[in-house]
């Protein structure tokens, strides 16, 4: 008889485990499904902030292009004006340099002079605030 007990309490343990289980099991589908909701969400999210990311850089690249472009154009520039600065008043690199021929010129710009006297005056000053002269 205490066989038949024993027989009895394992059974009940296996058909509660088996129904325990039985409960869990539907709970973990249940959240699995949940969860797979979830990261089905954030995979989304992240897909989405990542073509927001990408088109920033190409945008950034872009940007970062025109700047290079306009700072080799500057450079140009400066050889250009550096250039008939000299040839204009005969002087060597070795005598004034770029700075000085580039300011006169931005000077010159503004004021929009053409007469030649007019620009050696301007170029004088600019090389006199420039010295301290």
């Amino acid at each position: 008889m205490s066989q038949n007990i024993v027989s009895m309490q394992k059974e009940i343990i296996t058909n509660s485990r088996t129904s325990f289980i039985g409960v869990l099991g539907r709970s973990n589908d249940f959240i699995s499904h949940e969860r797979e909701e979830k990261v089905h969400n954030l995979e989304n999210e992240v897909t989405n902030k990542e073509r927001i990311v990408l088109g920033k850089n190409e945008e950034i690249d872009k940007y970062k292009e025109i700047i290079t472009n306009l700072e080799n154009r500057v450079r140009e520039l400066e050889v250009d004006v550096t250039e008939y600065f000299f040839g204009m008043f005969g002087l060597t690199s070795c005598e004034i340099s770029s700075k000085f021929c580039w300011q006169a010129f931005k000077k010159l710009k503004n004021n929009n002079e053409e007469t030649d006297g007019r620009i050696i005056t301007i170029y004088k000053s600019v090389m006199e605030d420039d010295l301290g002269t």
